[in-house]
C-alpha cells in the first residue's frame, strides 16, 4: 500500500518559539540555507529563539535557481561536514534547493517561509530550472519537509505581490485537483482531498 504523508507546521508570530522542541530528535547540528534577504529577515530572529542546544554548520545563500548542479555542489561540500538536518528559509526556489540537498544528504529538511506565494514548504514536490532560468522539471520526493515553522510576521510583511500571489495560487488549488482526478475512479483519500480543496475556494 502506497504510503501518504501530510506535512507539519506551526505558525503564528512565536512559530520559531517551538523549533527547539520540534526539531530536537533530528540532532544537534543543522545547516541553514537560504535567499538573501529570507537570511536576513528570520534566521536573526530563529537563532535568537533557538538559544542553546543546536550547532548551525554554515548559514548559506542558496544561489539565484534550484538546479542539480547547485544542489550537486553544495552536496559536495557539506556531505562530510555531519549535518543532521538542514532548514531551509525564503521563497520556492530556496525551500527546494534545501530539500534536494537534504535528500541527497540522506537527512530530515526543516522549511521556514517567508512569503505566501509558494507551497515549496509544504509539499513533496520540487521544481527544477537551468542556470538559465529555463524550466527544467519536476522531481518528487518520498515525503514533504519534516515540519514547516511560519512567522505570520514575517509573512505580513513582506512585500503585497506576494500575499497577492499565494492568495490566487490558493484559490488555484481547488480547481488543479477538481481537473486531475477527472475520469478517474477515486479512492477515500483521494475523495477526501477532492472535497476539502473546496475549502480554498469557497469561503
Amino acid at each position: 500500500m502506497k504510503q501518504r504523508y501530510f506535512p507539519s507546521y506551526t505558525i503564528g508570530q512565536d512559530a520559531y518559539k517551538e523549533f527547539k522542541k520540534v526539531c530536537r530528535p533530528l540532532g544537534k547540528r543543522f545547516l541553514l540555507i537560504g535567499g538573501k534577504t529570507a537570511l536576513d529577515v528570520a534566521a536573526d530572529k530563529l537563532i535568537s529563539e533557538i538559544g542553546d542546544g543546536f550547532e548551525i554548520i554554515d548559514r548559506v545563500i542558496y544561489g539565484s535557481e534550484c538546479t542539480k548542479e547547485r544542489t550537486e555542489e553544495l552536496f559536495s561540500i557539506y556531505r562530510d561536514k555531519g549535518v543532521d538536518f538542514v532548514v531551509g528559509v525564503g521563497g520556492g526556489k530556496a525551500l527546494d534547493t534545501s530539500k534536494c540537498l537534504a535528500k541527497l544528504l540522506c537527512a530530515e529538511v526543516v522549511t521556514i517561509p517567508t512569503i505566501a506565494s509558494t507551497c515549496a514548504a509544504s509539499s513533496a514536490l520540487v521544481v527544477t530550472y537551468t542556470r538559465d532560468h529555463v524550466f527544467a522539471g519536476f522531481e518528487y520526493l518520498k515525503k514533504p519537509a519534516y515540519h514547516c515553522f511560519i512567522d505570520t510576521r514575517i509573512i505580513a510583511e513582506a512585500p503585497y505581490k506576494y500575499l497577492r500571489a499565494g492568495i490566487g495560487d490558493t484559490l488555484a488549488k481547488h480547481y488543479e485537483v477538481e481537473f486531475s482526478q477527472r475520469g478517474h475512479e477515486l479512492d477515500y483519500s483521494t475523495q477526501l482531498g477532492l472535497t476539502i480543496s473546496t475549502m480554498c475556494s469557497e469561503p
